[in-house]
């Protein structure tokens, strides 16, 4: 993994991202989270320590959600203001990802 980048779990469900996700850290983010979704349920994903995000990493994210359909949800809470920016450019709450915002 990218030592700019490591998954840390959360109490409860849940895991929280550090640092860069991005094509250097891509295939073993993708690894350790696709654990994630051998149940049902919904996820959350704790991005408040993720300083930055790349295309490769908003791939994952879609690429988690659609793996979830009919089975439950992705939720991103509280991303940094730059990573908020960034998936908002992206639009991936358009396709249903749910985003939860500090202070929301």
């Amino acid at each position: 993994m990218s030592e700019g980048f490591r998954i840390e779990p959360l109490d409860g469900d849940g895991v929280r991202l550090i640092g860069e996700l991005d094509l250097a850290s891509y295939d073993e983010a993708a690894h350790q989270l696709s654990r994630l979704l051998e149940s049902d349920g919904d996820v959350t994903l704790d991005i408040s320590e993720l300083s930055f995000v790349d295309s490769s990493g908003i791939r994952l994210f879609i690429r988690l959600h659609l793996a979830l359909e009919g089975r439950g949800t992705l939720t991103l809470r509280s991303p940094t203001p730059q990573v908020a920016r960034i998936l908002r450019m992206s639009g991936v709450a358009d396709v249903g990802i749910g985003v939860e915002e500090s202070g929301q």
